[in-house]
């Protein structure tokens, strides 16, 4: 098992000290790493992505990208992340303003009320909640540039049916949303399964 930092995130450097970098970047990332582990095993590695990292895990496998099989969990869906913003507004003012500044503004790296809000229950002790706000922090300084995500959403490889085209060259894939989730509703999740077929 193996969890790969992706350029920019976790503290990883981001090309020239750039503070945005393009989905294709995390992609040639991922694509990377899982040509190093082909030298080394027989068998395509199993891929996790959540998040954006769902999504890169998408536009990997859209590029006919190797791999067993894939899990996405609570990813951002093939249409990206504006209309799920879209729903949150419409349901609560006040749930939108703490996605806002948790994320946006990064109040979730240095607010433990709103880390605690956005991404904990209260059964998660102080102290662990502490370093996943340290790992926020690291993950904070450079962010995916949503206008090139934006025009390189997985949803245009979509065909007539709304599903993926690169379906017939895929492994299997699960999907998986969270009740609580506090962003990535379930309409977004049941897109993911509409488009991969599942």
């Amino acid at each position: 098992c193996h969890a790969i930092s992706l350029r920019g995130t976790s503290g990883s450097p981001a090309p020239d000290g750039a503070t945005k970098v393009r989905i294709a970047q995390h992609v040639s990332d991922l694509r990377a790493f899982v040509d190093a582990l082909d030298e080394q095993h027989d068998v395509a590695p199993v891929l996790v992505g959540h998040s954006f990292g769902g999504a890169s895990v998408l536009k990997y496998l859209e590029e006919a990208g190797a791999a067993s099989g894939a899990a996405l969990l609570c990813s951002v869906p093939p249409s990206g992340n504006a209309p799920m913003t879209g729903r949150l507004i419409r349901r609560s003012l006040r749930t939108s303003w703490l996605v806002t500044r948790g994320l946006a503004l990064k109040t979730a790296a240095r607010s433990p009320k709103d880390a605690r809000a956005l991404f904990f229950d209260a059964e998660v002790p102080d102290e662990e909640l502490a370093a996943y706000m340290k790992r926020f922090a690291a993950d904070s300084g450079v962010g995916l540039d949503l206008v090139d995500f934006t025009r390189n959403l997985p949803c245009m490889s979509a065909g007539a049916d709304g599903r993926a085209m690169w379906l017939g060259q895929a492994p299997p894939i699960l999907v998986v949303g969270a009740e609580a989730d506090a962003i990535v509703d379930e309409e977004g999740v049941r897109e993911t399964a509409s488009f991969l077929g599942v």
